[in-house]
């Protein structure tokens, strides 16, 4: 059951974004501004 949630949050983030955006910076890539937005609602969660 906790895994087909992860699952479902994960799926949820890359339909949105097509990528991970708490992942951008380790890989050097520019977030967004809706990126910045949502990462800045988690507060340093990822889901």
């Amino acid at each position: 059951k906790e895994f087909m949630r992860y699952e479902m949050l994960h799926r949820e983030v890359l339909e949105k974004f097509g990528r991970y955006p708490y992942q951008n910076k380790e890989l050097g890539r520019k977030s967004t501004a809706e990126e910045l937005k949502y990462l800045k609602e988690k507060d340093g969660k990822y889901y």
